[in-house]
């Protein structure tokens, strides 16, 4: 038995100390590693329909019990970093892409929220400091905006991302 993380994206198994999963790009900096069968290189071998979780799902209550599906993968495209979002992320200095988005102070610590809403994407500005600004335009605070593939998103003016979609 070894250490692995387990992707809540598409179920690969990863090295402990990777940051994305090597399948599909998902941020698993936040997954605690569990012990795991070996892990060998190449197709397959990574899905977990082996692994054991380290829960037993019959124990847990119906409320617990939740199911994600994904149908879309947003992806914020800086120019020597990628930030993977999922549905209800928070971007910022203190949430996902942190360990990224550390060096720029401009940037709050709970900057700007992430929703995937009836097939679009959408940003929420969390009244941060400096403000969001998309293809240019300063955004309202608290207030949801639809994203497109190709746009600009910008946390505090000193940082700009393209946004990528993809379908899964």
């Amino acid at each position: 038995m070894s250490l692995c993380k387990i992707c809540p994206t598409c179920g690969t198994k990863n090295p402990p100390d990777e940051p994305i999963c090597i399948n599909c790009m998902t941020d698993i900096t936040s997954i605690p590693p569990i012990e795991c069968e070996e892990i060998s290189k190449g197709g397959d071998e990574h899905k977990t329909q082996d692994t054991k979780l380290p829960f037993d799902l019959l124990d847990l209550e119906e409320s617990e019990k939740t199911v994600i599906l994904s149908k879309s993968k947003l992806v914020l495209k800086g120019d020597d970093f990628e930030i993977v979002v999922r549905d209800g992320d928070v971007v910022g200095r203190h949430g996902v892409g942190g360990d990224f988005l550390q060096r720029y102070k401009t940037v709050s610590r709970k900057h700007a929220k992430f929703m995937y809403k009836e097939g679009t994407w959408f940003v929420q500005d969390l009244n941060s400091t400096n403000g969001t600004y998309l293809n240019g335009l300063k955004l309202l605070p608290m207030q949801e905006f639809p994203l497109k593939n190709g746009d600009k998103l910008s946390l505090s003016g000193s940082l700009e991302f393209t946004i990528n979609i993809f379908k899964t």
